[in-house]
């Protein structure tokens, strides 16, 4: 009989193995399809390498997975059988992926022994191989550049093991490791000192989605990717630092690896570019404040010469306030407070006394939400003939009239208790039916159909808010004068000017209101801001131009490129700076010229960004038109020929955050050209789960 079962299982589809089960797994019993697994052609050659042992011929990065896995199920299952993955080396060196499906039995003969078929899966090894490969090139995906944490552009990067409470794994970039402990700095150690040095309760907040446990909870739900911003207190202040978590498994021990990469996206070139010329003729001061770096600059433009002092925010607030006639109140809520202004009453100004004179102050916040602002002073005194300057009782209220009529085109008092107006001055190419309403001198009325006739569609919501009576009233009881700048309904900019007159135990009983035209002033400032967008040498968009366009790219299949130029520093230390701007000039001409359709970046120092929509055949007759114009191209005043890498990413970007991602791959495809010896272009189709 048992004589039968051996030729019966010579002859079963797939490798049978009996081992005994006991420490030493001494393999009893392997039919011939078993031997060829392991390239073998006797029992003594499978012995030989194996060392006699079932577990000792199991490759060795996964012995103890699979010994654990086999008693694990069986101490757990409710029948004695289990099925395990494991590699094993074969006789002549190669590697083989098994699956095995074993069954504890009590043999008469042997004891306790495992009955184990062998499945040979090569596909499935083709696929582990894939993984494994695909996973070094993830521990090779971390980005620095050398920087320190507090300067603009910083990159740096750690690698965690988030299975377990390991000590980090690679990182580079990091300075703020404790020296000598390395080998025991584990992601909750990070994850602890960061958020001690975080900016408030806000950041700490936010950052508990981040801890070791969420990580690993996102990962099992299926998130690979995470990202955020958070602002941290290092040397020199405080830095605003975005950081990407990409998370994937290590296909030899199943543990859930995190890539930590950091950057500090904090930036002074919007300041940089801003005081131009134009602004020193429009605005006396600029005030250039960023809250999560503690960093403020001050242009003053007074002297012969502009004079700039950078110090710290948090140290200057009360300055700051000084400056601009704001109260006094503590960094964080300061910051609060602008955010307020800015995001309810975007383009409004305000007028305030300092040393005999009266400032004009306007804040802008270039992006909503970033705790960035400028605030823009100048003085007004002469403009508005000193009506404020004197008493309510040295100044007649026919005299602060005629100084707003003076200026402005439309001048009208308001009663507030009894909401009827008195005109001064009406324009003289308002409607009939508002000359008429003005003349009647009821104040709702006016305002309803100022609204609708004088102001574009657009500004009407804010308008209608900003010139309610009550609401007009209560500011000016706060301060003087208040300003708001709206489109007319036929295009020009005007700005609309609210005076206290009188004033009664705090309560306003009278103000004038004046329209004057600011539509060049308007422009001015449009267009500076404008520039701003536009890097200086290349005449293209820079950063914040690219932040301006970014909300218009998702929704279309996108080409995204990283254009670096070779060895750039050396053409700088080597030839010259003339001849280094004059490489950045002329490779950000065969960009325009090679894609046409593209929009264009000039990203970094010597990098350059294209996006567009992506036409199979177009695009790579672009590439083509690039490649051969860069042939042909050469530094300056020599013959040397100006190189450069090429790493791009093509898919349907389906938003904001996959953007953000095919900006990153980009990058990283430009890396491994960078590399590989540089003067290449690598480029494929982006997935999210690559």
């Amino acid at each position: 009989m048992r004589k039968n079962i051996e030729e019966w299982m010579e002859n079963i589809p797939g490798g049978m193995i009996i081992f005994r089960a006991d420490d030493s797994s001494e393999i009893v019993y392997a039919n011939r399809r078993a031997m060829e697994i392991y390239g073998c052609f006797s029992m003594e050659e499978l012995l030989k390498l194996t060392g006699k042992s079932f577990i000792g011929g199991i490759f060795e990065e996964d012995r103890y997975r699979a010994e654990k896995g086999i008693w694990g199920q069986i101490d757990t299952g409710k029948r004695n059988y289990d099925h395990v993955v494991f590699r094993v080396h074969t006789k002549n060196g190669t590697m083989r992926q098994l699956d095995a499906f074993g069954r504890l039995t009590d043999d008469p003969d042997f004891g306790f022994v495992f009955y184990v078929f062998l499945a040979d899966n090569d596909h499935v090894l083709g696929g582990y191989q894939a993984r494994r490969a695909a996973f070094e090139h993830f521990m090779c995906e971390g980005e620095t550049n050398g920087k320190d944490l507090p300067e603009p552009g910083y990159k740096g990067y750690l690698y965690f093991n988030l299975s377990k409470s390991a000590p980090v794994l690679k990182y580079d970039g990091i300075r703020y490791i404790p020296a000598g402990e390395e080998k025991t700095y584990t992601y909750d150690d990070h994850f602890e000192f960061l958020t001690s040095r975080m900016f408030n309760d806000e950041d700490r907040r936010t950052a508990q989605k981040f801890s070791r446990n969420r990580l690993l909870t996102y990962y099992q739900s299926g998130k690979r990717t995470l990202q955020t911003n958070l602002r941290y207190l290092c040397r020199g202040g405080w830095v605003n630092i975005h950081t990407d978590f990409t998370m994937t498994e290590n296909p030899d021990t199943g543990d859930v690896i995190v890539l930590v990469q950091n950057e500090n996206n904090s930036t002074e070139m919007l300041f940089e570019r801003i005081i131009g010329t134009v602004i020193s003729d429009l605005f006396e001061k600029l005030i250039y404040i960023d809250g999560p770096a503690d960093v403020v600059l001050v242009e003053d433009h007074r002297g012969e010469e502009p004079v700039r002092v950078k110090a710290s925010f948090r140290a200057s607030t009360r300055r700051i306030c000084l400056e601009t006639g704001l109260s006094e109140e503590k960094p964080e809520d300061f910051l609060v407070t602008l955010g307020n202004v800015a995001a309810d009453e975007e383009k409004v100004g305000w007028t305030f006394r300092k040393d005999g004179r009266i400032k004009l102050a306007q804040l802008r916040e270039p992006y909503r939400g970033s705790g960035q602002f400028f605030i823009l002073l100048n003085d007004i005194t002469d403009r508005v003939e000193e009506y404020m300057d004197r008493s309510e009782t040295n100044s007649p209220e026919s005299e602060k009239s005629s100084a707003l009529a003076h200026e402005y085109f439309t001048v009208i008092e308001i009663d507030v208790k009894e909401r009827k107006i008195k005109p001064y001055k009406i324009y003289d190419n308002s409607p009939q039916i508002l000359v008429d309403l003005i003349n009647e001198g009821d104040y709702d009325k006016v305002c309803r159909a100022f609204t609708r006739y004088m102001v574009s569609g657009r500004y009407q919501k804010t308008f209608a808010k900003y010139s309610q009576l009550d609401y007009m009233a209560k500011r000016l009881s706060e301060i003087p004068t208040y300003d708001y700048i709206f489109e007319s309904s036929s295009g020009f900019f005007t700005k609309f000017r609210a005076v206290r007159m009188k004033e009664i135990n705090g309560e306003v009983t009278r103000m004038i209101v004046g329209f004057s035209d600011c539509d060049q002033e308007v422009r001015n400032y449009n267009k500076v801001y404008q520039e701003s967008m536009t890097d200086e040498l290349t005449g293209l968009n820079n950063r914040f131009g690219l932040r301006e366009d970014f909300n218009g790219f998702p929704g279309r299949t996108l080409v995204i490129g990283r254009f670096d130029i070779d060895e750039f520093r050396r053409i700088n230390d080597q030839c010259g700076h003339d001849a280094g701007d004059a490489a950045l000039r002329d490779y950000a001409q065969l960009l325009r010229k090679s894609f046409q359709e593209m929009n264009i970046y000039r990203y970094g120092s010597d990098e350059f960004l294209i996006i567009g929509d992506y036409l199979p055949g177009a695009f790579e007759q672009s590439i083509a038109a690039y490649q051969s114009g860069l042939e042909s191209m050469t530094v300056l005043g020599t013959e040397q020929k100006l190189s450069a890498s090429v790493g791009y990413v093509t898919a349907y970007c389906e938003s904001n955050e996959m953007l953000r991602h095919m900006l990153r791959a980009s990058g990283q495809n430009l890396q491994k050209v960078k590399n590989n010896g540089k003067r290449g272009i690598f480029g494929c189709i982006y997935r999210e789960e690559n």
